[in-house]
């Protein structure tokens, strides 16, 4: 796979064939891609190598699909290229009216494959395209919508709240047209039939309200003015007043009498509560979404209904604030400072700490400080939500003492915000690149102990490693890292970060002994993990360093040997291990690179080459006094170090083996020539 970053969109290209299938579809956290085709596989590991993690969290790969992780103001975009490339791109900006790419994946759906060139980008599909049915639960849920419609209309009928208003098309007393000498005949409409029930005469008001505009995705400022919700010196009596209206006839309540629940929960604070009132409504709308959002934001949840605040995003309607809340945009702060002094105090005070993490994390600070002071002002005794945010703000503002001993003083209470605060004071002491205070380092495992299996695995996981590594203790680092894997606290990707920089900070800071004892220790892993390049290159440099050949080779891996420096380094232990015929071959190909022309002189000298030996001196700049006559006849290797295709290199068309022998034989036969052009000079020397 490939993957590159524009100014105004991240690109993914898989390749693929005729027969590759794929669908992509919008989820809660992105977008997922169904891709499937019996010939290929798609390595992801180097996506993000030349593409920073911005529009893209993350891609992680789930058995057939791809999750594209990505919670930017973004859409995506996807189309074939040339027969065997998909490319997906990611969008800044809203997405085009009815994407297809922004309805929930379905695995049955056509895949989209009409769009074969770039141009595609700008091109936006409709739903009308792609044929609609109706599933089988959906003709049940139909069937007991239209049961519960006509027992609404009996009710309504025998209480007398049913109206009928007959419409008929006036026509004239004689036709004022006719077709073909056939009059018009007078057209009936249907009649009109409204039916109110007691429950809707007391919400109808509200649920008006809450209808969106005609032909736009914007709801009205009420719909998102939590403020409007209830009364601040009777914070809970709309709760009480809601439930009242909550049982309708036969105990079946309106959807506008949850809905009119849900937002008395949400003035009180309780987002729990109105998710629950919220859940029984059905089928869902923007409206309801957007509440639920609300609701995510006051319970400090993951948002499941992303979608509907970024519909909002363009709206000039009341919302600023959620967008900020709901990690959407932090885009007018004016708007959201209007919008948070007029919520009622308790929700201030509530929703205070999770906007200024959402203003620090944005950069908008000065902002976030203006919340911040209102709440140090109003608040008599602020919480460690408050001072946690806070202290986080002033290591922004690069205020780190008092930063530091808010959090120790967090950590020290002993309360459920104590992890959060013992974490931050961990990152900030590693960050110093010093090993932690030893009251910190135990503080710290413990935490790993303790926190096994839950939401913040991982990032203990990865304060520890560092921790141990800064320690001089790769061991326990490995073992952490090991120990976090098999129970999946981490991901892949996380698992080959972490070990890949425990193995070269051990290079770094251990002795050449300790070193060494490590490597053969760890050196199963080199065998089964995934492990950088870069790791294993500088481990086996420092083996082979060592005089170790075998355990660097098994360093190395696998290697292609393509690259300049694992060449050399596999030509290295070849010619440790009396094999320089494989190091001339290993590297052939890279004429220029030092370190690969000395693998080839120590090559040269175990093969007693002495003609090769002069020539790679040469190249080193050992040996300036070239014999010019040499010069002009080309040895065999220089051919082959003229040639970058290493498939001829490798397979000439004399055998490597062949031509050393020829060499050594060339070698002996001028020693003889010298000898005997001696001795005959000596016989014919005058005494």
């Amino acid at each position: 796979m490939r993957s590159g970053e524009h100014p105004e969109f991240s690109r993914l290209v898989f390749p693929i064939t005729e027969q590759t299938e794929w669908v992509l579809g919008r989820d809660e956290r992105g977008y997922t891609l169904w891709i499937e085709d019996p010939n290929l596989s798609w390595d992801i590991s180097d996506i993000f190598r030349l593409m920073p993690k911005g529009r893209l969290r993350d891609v992680i790969r789930l058995d057939e699909t791809f999750e594209l992780r990505s919670d930017c103001a973004c859409h995506a975009n996807a189309f074939t290229l040339d027969g065997n490339k998909l490319v997906i791109d990611i969008i800044d900006g809203k997405p085009p009216q009815n994407s297809i790419f922004e309805q929930p994946l379905s695995i049955e759906s056509p895949s989209v494959e009409a769009v074969v060139d770039e141009t595609a980008q700008s091109t936006a599909h409709t739903m009308n395209d792609f044929p609609l049915s109706f599933t089988s639960t959906q003709t049940k849920e139909l069937a007991m919508m239209e049961r519960r419609l006509a027992e609404s209309i009996g009710r309504a009928a025998s209480q007398g709240l049913i109206e009928v208003e007959p419409k008929h098309l006036p026509t004239a007393s004689k036709p004022t047209n006719t077709i073909e000498g056939i009059d018009l005949e007078e057209k009936k409409l249907p009649d009109r039939v409204s039916a109110t029930t007691i429950v809707d005469l007391g919400v109808r008001e509200l649920t008006e309200a809450l209808a969106p505009a005609i032909n736009t995705n914007c709801t009205a400022d009420l719909a998102a003015d939590i403020a409007s919700w209830g009364t601040p010196d009777a914070i809970f009596d709309g709760i009480a007043e809601a439930r009242s209206k909550l049982a309708g006839e036969l105990d079946s309540p309106a959807d506008g009498s949850r809905i009119q629940l849900a937002k008395a929960y949400l003035y009180a604070g309780f987002g729990a509560e109105a998710k629950a009132s919220l859940a029984a409504i059905s089928p869902k709308n923007q409206n309801t979404e957007l509440l639920f959002a609300i609701a995510d934001i006051l319970d400090q949840g993951e948002i499941d209904t992303r979608e509907v605040l970024y519909a909002q995003l363009s709206c000039d309607t009341y919302g600023a604030i959620w967008h900020a809340l709901g990690g959407i945009a932090v885009k007018d702060t004016a708007a959201i400072k209007s919008e948070y002094f007029a919520l009622p105090y308790h929700l201030r005070i509530l929703l205070g700490p999770q906007l200024i993490e959402a203003l620090n994390q944005a950069n908008k600070r000065n902002t976030a400080a203006e919340i911040r002071n209102h709440l140090e002002r109003t608040h008599d005794a602020p919480d460690d939500e408050f001072i946690l945010s806070n202290a986080r703000l002033l290591l922004a503002e690069d205020q780190k003492p008092q930063a530091l001993s808010d959090l120790s003083r967090i950590y020290e209470g002993n309360t459920p915000s104590s992890t959060i605060a013992l974490l931050e004071l961990a990152s900030q002491e590693l960050q110093s690149g010093s090993p932690l205070a030893p009251k910190t380092m135990t503080a710290l495992e413990t935490l790993a102990f303790e926190q096994r299996g839950t939401n913040i695995d991982g990032a203990v996981t990865k304060l520890l490693v560092d921790a141990f590594s800064l320690e001089h203790e790769p061991r326990k680092a490995i073992r952490a890292i090991i120990d976090a894997r098999e129970r999946e606290a981490i991901s892949r990707d996380e698992n080959r970060e972490l070990l890949s920089k425990t193995i070269i900070n051990a290079n770094k800071e251990l002795n050449d002994a300790d070193f060494i004892s490590f490597a053969y220790e760890i050196e199963p892993l080199f065998q089964s993990e995934d492990i950088s390049p870069p790791a294993r290159q500088n481990t086996s440099e420092r083996l082979l360093n060592s005089g170790l050949p075998r355990l660097a080779q098994i360093a190395l891996g696998e290697s292609s040997a393509q690259d300049a420096w694992s060449a050399t380094l596999i030509a290295r232990a070849a010619n440790m291990e009396n094999n320089s015929e494989e190091a001339l071959k290993l590297t052939a190909i890279f004429p220029q690179n030092r370190a690969a022309t000395e693998a080839r002189l120590d090559a040269a000298l175990k093969l007693e080459d002495h003609i090769l030996a002069e020539r790679e001196r040469a190249r080193l700049g050992e040996n300036p006094k070239e014999n010019p006559a040499l010069s002009s006849f080309p040895e065999p290797i220089d051919l082959a170090l003229a040639n970058t295709d290493r498939s001829i290199v490798l397979q000439p068309t004399i055998n490597s083996e062949s031509l050393l022998a020829a060499r050594k034989l060339i070698n002996k036969s001028r020693e003889y020539r010298s000898n005997v052009a001696e001795l005959l000079n000596s016989m014919t020397a005058p005494n």
